[in-house]
């Protein structure tokens, strides 16, 4: 549950870099944290989901 955790951390730290990239549009800071939150929970969810589903 640890990997899934860094890895989940790690692609919402690579999508606001992605973002600043893209739309460098001097966006803020709480819009960063407030997206990396939102795909933390998306991939969370899903890495939870596909977890039990491969239990069951």
């Amino acid at each position: 549950m640890k990997t899934a955790f860094l890895i989940c951390v790690c692609l919402a730290c690579l999508l606001v870099l992605l973002k600043n990239q893209i739309w460098s549009t001097g966006t803020t800071l709480a819009l960063d944290i407030l997206l990396a939150s939102i795909v933390f929970a998306c991939v969370g969810a899903l890495i939870v989901h596909w977890k039990l589903s491969r239990k069951g």
